[in-house]
Formats: structure tokens, sequence, C-alpha cells
């Protein structure tokens, strides 16, 4: 009922998604090599990834109203928008499946995700940039909507929470 608690709680997750980002880029390519600083890795490969399974369970889709990156587009949406309605051909999931593909895919051939802090923080990076540009030129959360992967899952699996949260209004 707060108008402001839902602004503080994306606002500290943001700062902590810069955190993430910024050892990432500042870490070393490999964790196989020493010198390297897990952070990145361990923040959202280690310990987000099995909050958010567990979380998922009771709670639902909780995870989207805190998310970084969505706030961060919602920003974006805040200051400027061209509010176009978002294309009704790709209104459907295929892009966010496509990602969740290519990401997984990607961890064990390609980038290897988990042991890569620089990769970890471009893939945040880029799905922050994303939020950013589909926030100017879309309305109404389309990135969350229709091209995050993690909202993919979040809504398929969410069918099964304990818990529901939903509008009166």
């Amino acid at each position: 009922r707060n108008r402001f608690f839902k602004p503080v709680v994306n606002l500290l997750f943001s700062l902590f998604l810069l955190i993430i980002i910024y050892s990432g880029l500042s870490s070393e390519s490999d964790l196989r090599f020493h010198g390297g600083v897990p952070f990145a890795t361990t923040m959202i490969w280690d310990l987000w990834h099995p909050i958010l399974a567990f979380t998922l369970i009771f709670f639902g889709r909780l995870w989207c109203f805190a998310c970084p990156i969505g706030a961060v587009g919602d920003w974006a949406q805040s200051c400027f928008s061209l509010k176009k309605k978002y294309p009704d051909k790709y209104r459907n999931l295929w892009i966010a499946v496509i990602l969740f593909i290519f990401i997984f895919a990607g961890e064990r051939h390609l980038f290897m995700f988990t042991r890569n802090p620089p990769n970890t923080a471009y893939l945040l990076l880029f799905f922050t940039f994303l939020a950013v540009v589909m926030g100017i030129i879309y309305e109404k959360r389309s990135f969350c909507r229709y091209i995050c992967p993690i909202g993919l899952v979040l809504g398929v699996f969410s069918m099964v929470s304990a818990i529901e949260l939903r509008c009166k209004s």
C-alpha cells in the first residue's frame, strides 16, 4: 500500500546489480586461474538462481516485482517513451524461449557464464540495455512480458505457487 515501497526495493536491487556488474567487469575472465574475484558469478549463478527457485515455489513471480532490470526499463519509460504497441506477431514467448535456450546452451559451449565474471556482467548489461530500449520504444513493460527469459520461466513455474498477488482494481 505504500507507494514508496516498490521504488525503494527496486533502487536497492539496482544498486546491487551495479555492484555485481562492476565486480564482473573488473575481474579476470576465467576463474580457473588465480586472481579472479568470483563475486559476480557467485551472486548470480550460485546464490540468486537457487534463491529464485526456492522463492518461486512459495511466492510465484515475486521476483518480477523486485527485478532491477525491469525497474531500469520502467525508469527509462517514465523519462521518455514513444509508447508504441508491441507488435502482435511477436506477442508470444518464442523470443524469450530462444534467449533462454541460447543462454543455457551458450553457457556450456561458448560463454561459460558460471566461471567467467566479465561474461556474466556483459549478459546483465545486455538485458538491462534491452529493457531500456524496449521501455523507450514500447509501452507496458514489453521487455518483461515478451523478452525476459527469467520471466518466461517464472511464469511457467509460478503456476504451482502457494501464494498469488493480484491487483483489486
